[in-house]
């Protein structure tokens, strides 16, 4: 991978923290191990008997992991510190007559919150209950969160990668629309769910102006770009498909426009690059290649310069 390549797959990986919670997060959390480990074992739940407090365990080191992942970290991060110990005794009564644990590490999802500083000192007082359990039962112990997968992860290999976050764009990828690719994202699109959409009148900025006014990255803004010189091509599709599926297609995307909004907040890190990602995702049918994805982005492209997603620049500011 390319930097750029390992940018979006960054990006991506970032979505699925941010949406997983959990099971889910759990889940992600023991397909990285597998990938990086081979020997990690993952536990599951068994009726009234749990987890017995381990979500996984490397045997041959004596490493342990228990998994921790909230919907909101900042509302639930007390909740987290005020059931370790609970979690540690739990594991140490539970497990260590049948193997040498030398190694706990619990695994939080603070979503990249770690970094705010109301959750920044709490994850620190986190993090110093674990050094102190550890030290009174003379094992290591460590804390795991979302920064820390990211960088387990890409000491992966790319194919590992992939298989976590998905069909990475290519971003030297050449852009030629295939029309049954096209056909194919049309479909997938027009069975997503819909909501009722109230036709407004918008004024249509300056491609790069719009670039800028969203805070899109220059790796995107390339890949918009690119995706924007089949303009014409996606313009003759629906030209003779007639207009009714180009509205069609149009609510959609202002439908996941909307929903990545509600989802990926502005203050958030690459807010506007994750809502980009988080589009592409939803668009693209199960099991697609990078045809597929070319045609997809085309298709963004197409509604990012008639200003259907994304915001628009406001017009007194264009002006000047």
């Amino acid at each position: 991978m390319d930097r750029d390549d390992k940018y979006l797959a960054r990006i991506m990986f970032q979505n699925k923290i941010y949406s997983s919670d959990g099971q889910n997060f759990e889940d992600l959390f023991t397909k990285i191990m597998g990938y990086k480990h081979k020997d990690f074992r993952a536990v599951k739940p068994q009726g009234r008997l749990g987890d017995m407090k381990n979500d996984g365990y490397i045997l041959d080191n004596g490493q342990f992991y228990q998994v921790y992942g909230p919907e909101n970290i900042s509302n639930s991060i007390d909740n987290a510190i005020s059931k370790l110990e609970e979690d540690f005794e739990g594991l140490i009564n539970k497990w260590s007559d049948d193997v040498e644990i030398k190694e706990f590490n619990y695994v939080v999802n603070d979503k990249y919150k770690g970094a705010y500083v109301e959750v920044h000192k709490k994850i620190l007082k986190l993090q110093d209950i674990i050094d102190t359990l550890g030290e009174s039962r003379k094992i290591k112990t460590g804390l795991i969160v979302a920064r820390n997968l990211e960088n387990i992860l890409f000491e992966l290999n790319e194919d590992d990668i992939i298989a976590i976050v998905g069909l990475i764009p290519r971003t030297h990828s050449i852009y030629n629309v295939d029309y049954d690719c096209l056909n194919d994202v049309i479909q997938h699109i027009l069975n997503l769910p819909s909501k009722n959409y109230i036709e407004d009148d918008l004024f249509v900025p300056d491609f790069n102006e719009k670039i800028i006014f969203n805070s899109i990255s220059k790796i995107i803004e390339r890949r918009l770009d690119a995706a924007a010189i089949n303009y014409g091509d996606v313009e003759t599709y629906f030209k003779y498909q007639g207009d009714f599926l180009r509205d069609e297609i149009k609510n959609k995307f202002v439908d996941l426009y909307d929903e990545s909004k509600k989802i990926i907040k502005e203050d958030e890190v690459n807010y506007s690059d994750r809502r980009y990602m988080y589009i592409l995702d939803k668009c693209m049918p199960k099991n697609s290649n990078n045809s597929i994805q070319q045609a997809t982005e085309c298709l963004m492209a197409f509604y990012f310069e008639s200003c259907d997603i994304f915001e628009q620049p406001i017009l007194e500011e264009v002006e000047k």
